[in-house]
């Protein structure tokens, strides 16, 4: 049996068709490509990021110049309170205030101020600026007197060397001695004396001064430089005696009369000064003044002796002290 042969493929030959069928396959090879290997999307284009502003540079503030101290030698011995004082001078002068002028709203200047408050450098400041020591307020008052009256023993040498008046005047006729005998101050009074100063200032008032306040070594020391132990002053003419008898102080009556004090001297009202202890009931002064000499017949203005004064204040006690000194119930 003869085997059939398969109908062998016909080879193409026509050229028109090779070249369709090389185009189409080798569209489907690039449609094939293609699909494996897509063209990657474009990226967004990019936001683009500010740039940033240049730095600036900052020019560093100037440094404040450091407050200055004063130079003058003056503000390392300073308190506080003074540090501040010393400004406050130095800007009233450099604004053009006048050193002289009274405090804002005061009636009396710094130069007075800082001598009563004791402050040395501040007072030797204000000199050295054209302070003028013996700047006087109205009534009368140097600077010097309100240094003697806060006791302020350097404050008062200062101003005494600056060229203060040692005279100077105070209030009701007095001077720097005469305050210095009021506070008792005796190591002032005696400076105040080795300047110059009368113990016998205000006729004989500035003992009267130290009787009153019963400063027993003032009035001694007083004595010492002169001063006229029986001298009168004030209103009533009174004596340190009168003055002394009158408060009590019996240290100082004991004093005077050992000192040379008239025992029976009068004032105005013609009273002794049995008269005033009785009057104010100083039994133990009255017991000195006795001893003394004292006259318990004398007569005041009134017409009383000092029995009938402790008669009138039925004081039994000074009535005997009288009695058994003489006294006459008939007179």
């Amino acid at each position: 049996m003869t085997s059939q042969r398969p109908p062998r493929r016909r080879l193409l030959t026509n050229p028109t068709v090779i070249v369709l069928t090389v185009a189409a396959g080798a569209a489907a090879a690039f449609g094939l490509f293609v699909w494996l290997y897509p063209e990657p999307e474009a990226p967004e284009p990019a936001t683009p990021t500010p740039a940033a502003p240049p730095e600036q540079t900052k020019t560093p503030p100037e440094p404040r110049p450091a407050p200055t101290e004063p130079t003058t030698p003056v503000i390392a011995g300073l308190s506080g309170w003074e540090t501040q004082e010393f400004r406050k001078i130095e800007e009233h002068l450099k604004a053009g205030g006048d050193v002289n002028a009274k405090m804002r709203g005061l009636a009396y200047t710094r130069l007075h101020y800082y001598a009563t408050k004791g402050s040395r450098e501040l007072v030797e400041y204000l000199i050295e600026k054209g302070a003028d020591v013996n700047l006087v307020l109205k009534g009368c008052d140097a600077p010097l007197v309100w240094a003697v009256a806060g006791a302020h023993q350097e404050v008062v040498k200062l101003l005494l060397d600056k060229g203060a008046d040692v005279h100077g005047c105070a209030r009701h006729a007095r001077t720097p001695l005469h305050v210095a005998a009021e506070k008792g101050n005796r190591e002032i009074a005696m400076l105040l004396l080795k300047r110059g100063a009368d113990a016998n200032s205000g006729g004989g008032s500035v003992l009267h001064s130290a009787a009153r306040g019963g400063h027993t070594d003032l009035v001694e020391l007083l004595l010492a430089k002169g001063a006229e132990i029986n001298a009168t002053a004030g209103p009533d003419n009174r004596t340190g005696l009168h003055e002394a008898a009158a408060r009590g102080h019996n240290d100082l009556v004991r004093l005077l009369l050992v000192k040379g004090a008239e025992v029976n001297v009068t004032d105005d009202s013609k009273q002794t000064p049995l008269h005033l202890a009785i009057r104010e009931k100083h039994l133990e002064t009255a017991e000195v003044l006795l001893k003394q000499g004292a006259d318990p017949h004398a007569i005041d203005y009134s017409g009383f002796t000092p029995l009938h004064r402790a008669a009138a204040d039925a004081n039994i006690e000074l009535a005997k002290l009288l009695l058994d000194n003489g006294a006459d119930v008939n007179v």
